[in-house]
């Protein structure tokens, strides 16, 4: 991992900030899912 400041110049210019946008949504709603399901099994 190199330093975010790099990073973030390069994601505003590129392509590659909704490529990284649209794979952080999926990965936070998979996270989400994940939790909610381990809450649902332990009231369950």
């Amino acid at each position: 991992m190199k330093d975010w400041g790099d990073y973030s110049i390069e994601f505003e210019k590129a392509d590659t900030k909704v490529r990284i946008s649209a794979k952080g949504v999926c990965a936070v709603m998979l996270l989400l899912v994940m939790m909610a399901w381990s809450v649902i099994r332990m009231w369950a």
